[in-house]
């Protein structure tokens, strides 16, 4: 379970930003609210949901997500030399290191991590992890090469050589199998769900052979999308030879052919014809962006909500209706379906969201654009407002900010006038 995230110095963010998963004190929605018994008097929130105008910032805060989850799992393979693909703050001659850190929930066990590093190399990094109400030290990295160890001195200076400045010793010491880093790991590697593309192949092939390996994650995969309403009763993949993909092979389906199995997937439809009722067969590229959209989505979702992982989405509305938004939020709202803790982190632009009988304020968080042209991020439980407020108008009409700013007129005036000063002349 995911507790707070904070970056600074990342893409447009420029000054610390924080994400707060620990919920206030604010009394509405229990059901919203998850507990550990390392967290049981300060319940974390299950869902939290970003708004923002364009360009303010809401998918570099989920790109962070994503680079640390990648340098966390995938530093070990970068050669020395390696440009670590970090972007800092370029609106300003700001030279000084990116900074990440995450607190997290693994098997009850809270960890705080931290990570500060350039393209060249990690400057610091420290891992701590509390079996009591004080934190024990895993490992503290400073000056790339200098370290301090809670435990286990000679083992771990050991695993430290074997570490290059641009790699992280977090992952590099699980591989060597040290138990508190290897835990930590694991989190990102098993509990840690990113998508930053409105179409994410691996997600859609994920979910296509959980569907084809798992009768009991098809039939909750079948009985979503039936409730959906898409006419969709049935769902057939299999496998197809590397030697029938032809150069005419539908663009959506070119990146799932070059994993290890490529698919036929497809889906029935029931219909008639000459008064006879006959099943229909139509594949992946033949459903409606919103079908396959919904379908890719389904498979992480069932899959953080079985097992209690954190899923953090980019633009989750993208070709979904708002009412089946509302399905899946729901999922994570019910304690029946969210037994095992699942969290939904997600950015949108679907305001119909912004209600009081779905969210507490303190799930509801935005983007603005400063002055500067960098990122800030607060939540709307810093507002004065009342609980039963109708948060969606407030929003709109300015109340909280986070949105555009309009100029009067048309979006396209420049060019009138330009299209009018070609007339005189």
């Amino acid at each position: 379970m995911l507790v707070e995230f904070s970056v600074e110095n990342f893409l447009s963010i420029k000054e610390k930003v924080t994400l707060q998963m620990e919920a206030t004190s604010d009394k509405m929605h229990p059901s919203n609210l998850i507990s550990s018994e390392r967290n049981n008097k300060h319940p974390l929130l299950a869902t939290a949901i970003i708004y923002g105008a364009n360009a303010s910032g809401k998918s570099n805060f989920i790109n962070a997500f994503e680079f640390l989850e990648s340098m966390v799992l995938f530093s070990h393979t970068y050669t020395p030399g390696t440009k670590i693909p970090v972007v800092p703050f370029k609106l300003d001659n700001n030279l000084d290191p990116t900074n990440i850190e995450m607190t997290f929930i693994y098997k009850n066990i809270k960890y705080h991590y931290f990570l500060s590093v350039t393209q060249e190399r990690v400057i610091e990094e420290y891992l701590y992890f509390y079996d009591s109400r004080k934190p024990s030290l895993v490992f503290h990295r400073t000056k790339t090469k200098k370290y301090k160890f809670g435990k286990e001195q000679s083992f771990l200076t050991d695993i430290s050589k074997k570490t290059n400045e641009n790699s992280l010793f977090l992952t590099t010491s699980a591989i060597w199998n040290y138990p508190p880093s290897e835990k930590a790991f694991k989190w990102f590697s098993e509990n840690l769900i990113v998508a930053t593309n409105t179409q994410n192949p691996l997600w859609l092939y994920r979910t296509s052979m959980m569907v084809k390996e798992n009768p009991e994650f098809k039939e909750k995969v079948l009985s979503a999308i039936k409730s959906a309403d898409f006419g969709i009763f049935d769902i057939r993949i299999s496998e197809r030879e590397e030697d029938s993909i032809k150069k005419e092979t539908p663009s959506l389906l070119k990146s799932i052919l070059r994993l290890q199995k490529p698919l036929n997937i497809e889906f029935a439809h029931s219909g008639r014809y000459n008064n006879e009722d006959i099943t229909v067969q139509l594949s992946l590229e033949e459903e409606s962006g919103g079908t396959r959209r919904y379908f890719e989505l389904l498979g992480p979702i069932i899959d953080a909500l079985d097992s209690g992982k954190t899923i953090v989405i980019d633009e989750f509305d993208t070709s979904i209706h708002p009412l089946l938004l509302k399905q899946i939020i729901e999922m994570f709202r019910s304690s029946k379906k969210n037994k095992n803790k699942a969290q939904l982190i997600f950015t949108t632009h679907a305001t119909s969201l912004l209600d009081s009988d779905i969210f507490r304020r303190d799930q509801i968080w935005f983007t603005e654009k400063r002055t500067d042209g960098s990122t800030s991020l607060y939540s709307l439980s810093d507002f004065d407002i009342r609980k039963d407020a109708n948060f969606e108008k407030g929003y709109l009409i300015g109340r909280y900010g986070a949105i555009p700013f309009l100029s009067p007129g048309s979006l396209f005036y420049g060019q009138e006038i330009s299209k009018k000063k070609t007339k005189e002349t």
